[in-house]
């Protein structure tokens, strides 16, 4: 517990994960920090496991954390037109920080069949809408791959 309240990998608010929990780290205590996930489980994690374990924090005591949201494609769509709809879902979702960048990379992908992986990158300006903003870039995106015949319901 005083390694963790030493080193300061992480504060009240921050939204990390630690092994297999993520959340917003609600407590730290001597013995156990407890996180609260986003489908609103509280997780405890004995400090022993944070000198051990990895801990990835993703906003490091500030409100805005990146969200990355991937979208599948028919392979034989065009990339830069779908890179230029992710963009757009980015860029009008309320949810978006517009002081820093959003990001789409396009690549091709093999599951079963070949496909094309849409990666939006952009940060939500509070870490708790981090879902919202997920569904609200994706359902914009959707919109517009069926308005272009790309996707099918």
């Amino acid at each position: 517990g005083l390694v963790v309240l030493a080193d300061r990998p992480y504060q009240l608010g921050d939204r990390v994960r630690i092994g297999d929990a993520y959340g917003e780290v609600d407590h730290i205590g001597l013995r156990s920090t407890k996180l609260t996930t986003p489908d609103d489980t509280r997780v405890t994690i004995p400090n022993s496991n944070i000198l051990t374990d990895r801990i990835f924090n993703a906003n490091s005591g500030v409100p805005d954390c990146q969200v990355v949201t991937d979208l599948v494609l028919p392979n034989d769509t065009d990339a830069a037109e779908a890179e230029a709809v992710g963009y757009e879902a980015a860029l009008t979702s309320p949810y978006t920080y517009l002081a820093k960048p959003v990001v789409v990379l396009v690549s091709q992908r093999m599951g079963r069949l070949p496909y094309l992986e849409v990666r939006i990158k952009a940060y939500v300006f509070d870490h708790r809408y981090e879902a919202r903003m997920m569904s609200d870039v994706t359902a914009r995106a959707h919109s517009e791959f069926r308005a272009r015949g790309w996707i099918r319901l």
